[in-house]
């Protein structure tokens, strides 16, 4: 950090939670989990402003914490059909940012991970623009570290692979592991599973309405 120092902000997040994910993360090497935090830290002084509700992003997307399983974890969903065309790069990432951000403040029951759910319905060759990708996937892999517990992609069509390919070259193989491909009623069946009935409505109720119209 500059000169050793933090924000104010910054160090309101240096939980012992927090912290702990990246002690974790390096096995408890404390100079090694400091360069990764640092890393973490830093993206959330680029992004504070929409981070702590100063500035509210421009949505580009119905990506949204949509319910939480009875275990206490988040689920996030996103359909391709409502997503915009990719140009804006800064303000996908910004979207990006704040919803997982407040799917982690919505964790409860000591649960520290999210299941991240996108309904490829509607994916068309201007989502082949992968260009924000590369934002969304340096968010995971060290301001939101350890905090993804599934990546289930709905209804995947062919042309998708490529997207997907894209993105395995970039995120490590124990991210890469946690993608799942379903049906849409295979992804009902796996929420009702890992998460309760409520949060399976939810995703049936969500899968259902995209497709309407």
């Amino acid at each position: 950090m500059p000169a050793g120092r933090l924000s104010a902000f910054q160090r309101a997040w240096c939980t012992p939670e927090n912290v702990s994910i990246y002690m974790r993360g390096r096995g408890g090497q404390v100079q090694a989990a400091a360069e990764i935090l640092a890393q973490a830290l830093q993206w959330r002084e680029e992004f504070q402003d929409v981070l702590s509700g100063v500035r509210v992003p421009a949505w580009q997307s119905d990506f949204r914490v949509l319910t939480r399983c009875e275990s206490g974890h988040t689920m996030v969903y996103l359909c391709y059909r409502h997503h915009v065309p990719p140009s804006n790069i800064q303000a996908i990432v910004e979207h990006g940012a704040v919803v997982l951000e407040h799917a982690v403040r919505a964790l409860r029951h000591g649960a520290e991970q999210f299941d991240v759910l996108v309904d490829c319905y509607g994916f068309n060759a201007t989502h082949l623009d992968c260009r924000s990708l590369v934002g969304i996937l340096r968010m995971i892999q060290q301001p939101f570290r350890d905090r993804l517990r599934t990546a289930i992609f709905i209804g995947a069509p062919s042309a998708f692979s490529f997207v997907f390919r894209l993105g395995s070259r970039i995120v490590k193989e124990e991210t890469r592991r946690k993608a799942r491909f379903a049906a849409p009623e295979e992804a009902v069946a796996y929420v009702l599973e890992v998460g309760g009935p409520v949060a399976a409505r939810a995703v049936e109720g969500a899968i259902a309405a995209s497709r309407e119209g």
